[in-house]
């Protein structure tokens, strides 16, 4: 048996083991909102789940991490139809995030065609400010980081809970 040598052969070798089928999330080109409105935008952007697919009895949802129990339970407790998991890369799953469950680009064109750029400008400063900043050093960037990702969910809230080993957020 051929020992795996990165991270990727390793996900590979998971998801052919476990039976997970694997999706390209940018072949898919658009994907219909109502597919899109059957997992709410904050369950979706919290354990970075997306759905793009349906048939008559099954959900199609693609996630970096199909095995996280946690967003089993979440996801199937609010579909009517059976959730199926895929595997999709993080960095597609926050590409598609970006476009259909964030909304910025809707939103910020709505903002200035209500006369509210002002606003816009200082949302958006401070997010590019942030981004700028996130390379001055490593805590400096974890905190940024932080604060970025509860500026992208429009958290109200951060809570930060030491632990012995570890830091929960």
């Amino acid at each position: 048996m051929n020992n795996p040598s990165s991270s990727k052969e390793i996900i590979d070798m998971l998801i052919k083991t476990e039976g997970i089928k694997s999706i390209d999330l940018s072949d898919l080109g658009l994907v219909d909102q109502e597919i899109i409105d059957l997992l709410p935008d904050d369950i979706a952007l919290r354990h970075k789940v997306v759905s793009f697919a349906q048939d008559e009895k099954n959900v199609f949802l693609a996630t970096p991490n199909p095995f996280d129990i946690h967003t089993r339970d979440a996801v199937s407790e609010l579909m009517h139809a059976e959730p199926v998991f895929c595997f999709s890369n993080e960095a597609q799953v926050d590409a598609y995030l970006r476009k259909y469950y964030l909304h910025d680009d809707v939103f910020l064109d709505e903002m200035d065609d209500a006369g509210d750029s002002e606003q816009d400008g200082r949302d958006e400063h401070s997010i590019e400010t942030l981004k700028s900043r996130a390379e001055e050093g490593p805590a400096i960037r974890h905190v940024n980081n932080i604060l970025l990702n509860a500026i992208q969910v429009r958290a109200s809230d951060i809570y930060i809970e030491p632990h012995e080993t570890k830091l929960k957020i």
